[in-house]
């Protein structure tokens, strides 16, 4: 037969309904961390001997854990993304800063690097639509700003808009395929790779359009094509260089 124990209150927390011992009455609540109040804790009596021990064993304190701060939504870095590449890319253009003097009146263009920089950092289709827009602006200036007889030729879009929109899905073909071998070999080769095939399409464009004969367009291929391919992965490589701006983890993920 049990011990009949002493009859005596505890308080009970009025926000949890937790029972709390009589000697931390009047400050706050174990459980929950609520503030209590001598006069506003309910009492309550205690008839058996198991509720008297759980009653009077003082809790530990729950700890409150600090809530995480969000992680950026995948979509909004997209768009942030596609916007700042898409204005350099324009602004490129629009300032001449994009175009770095060549042989005679030729000169080498860098306009296609925000669109491979885009695609390494958040996929084919943010490469895509940088790459429209690429294609749109130098529409727009062949159409109403020509500064020579060549940029009359990028007035029609299968010249100046169809092959900037494959820049982005082949610098990604290529960037996934060899991304797992080594990080920075493949953004480098990745870049060569999306400068070639703008210089490839425009100039097939060219040729098929009856725009520049195809003997000529060989010439203009290894002449400024492989400069281009160069300077792209120069650029590509200085981004690697350079802390913060461009490290591994920080490209798009791949499947």
């Amino acid at each position: 037969m049990g011990v009949e124990p002493p009859h005596i209150h505890v308080g009970e927390c009025p926000e949890c309904g937790e029972r709390v011992p009589p000697d931390i009455e009047g400050t706050t609540c174990p459980y929950c961390g609520s503030q209590l109040a001598h006069t506003e804790v309910p009492a309550l009596t205690i008839t058996s001997e198991e509720e008297l021990t759980a009653s009077l064993r003082r809790p530990e304190p729950r700890v409150r854990k600090k809530e995480a701060r969000p992680a950026p939504r995948p979509a909004a870095r997209r768009i942030l993304v596609l916007t700042f590449m898409g204005i350099v890319s324009i602004f490129l253009g629009a300032s001449h800063w994009g175009f770095v003097p060549w042989i005679g009146t030729a000169a080498l263009t860098v306009m296609h690097v925000p669109v491979i920089v885009g695609t390494v950092l958040e996929g084919p289709l943010v490469g895509l639509l940088i790459g429209l827009v690429f294609g749109g602006f130098s529409l727009f200036q062949g159409a109403s700003a020509p500064t020579g007889p060549a940029d009359v030729w990028f007035a029609n879009p299968l010249v100046s808009i169809a092959p900037r929109i494959f820049i982005g899905p082949v610098t990604w073909l290529v960037y996934k395929t060899l991304r797992h071998r080594n990080e920075s070999s493949a953004l480098i080769v990745a870049a060569v790779a999306g400068s070639v095939t703008n210089t490839l399409l425009v100039l097939g464009a060219l040729g098929f359009l009856g725009f520049l004969p195809w003997a000529q367009i060989g010439s203009i291929a290894l002449t400024n094509g492989v400069p281009e391919a160069t300077i792209a992965a120069i650029i590509m490589w200085g981004l690697l260089s350079t802390p913060g701006l461009l490290k591994s983890g920080d490209t798009a993920p791949v499947a």
